[in-house]
């Protein structure tokens, strides 16, 4: 398991109420930094489910997002993303991250979140021809 997050605040205070919990520490790694720091920081590990969160708000990131879940996802793996549909003031948007994706060699479907003010989504991406039914 590993859990991203550009902060190391972040991560600290995740650190933190991980080690109060009963998850073993030999199970996870925690890193912070950029998003190509970590595509250089994960070489050879591979994932059978990426799970992300409003990541999508700078379309300058897209590339090497798209790139870590291509290198480091298993075959059969799936990777969820929620996050707004279009983040307004900013470059990030679902629809031009989904198809740059899909350029890219990754299939996705978008499921629709019901928000009350903002309208959000969560993104299913898998490998094109490794795809498992269901979200």
């Amino acid at each position: 398991m590993l859990f991203q997050d550009y902060n190391e605040e972040v991560t600290v205070v995740l650190l933190k109420k991980l080690l109060k919990s009963e998850i073993d520490e030999s199970k996870f790694r925690i890193f912070y930094g950029a998003w190509e720091d970590l595509l250089s920081s994960i070489v050879g590990i591979n994932f059978d489910m990426i799970v992300a969160s409003e990541i999508l708000y700078n379309a300058d990131n897209y590339s090497v997002i798209i790139e870590i879940i291509r290198k480091h996802l298993c075959n059969d793996g799936c990777a969820y993303i929620a996050s707004k549909n279009m983040y307004f003031g900013l470059s990030g948007d679902i629809y031009t991250f989904s198809a740059l994706a899909s350029e890219n060699g990754l299939g996705y479907e978008i499921y629709n979140v019901e928000s009350e003010n903002i309208p959000r989504s969560i993104i299913k991406l898998y490998l094109l021809g490794s795809y498992r039914h269901g979200l």
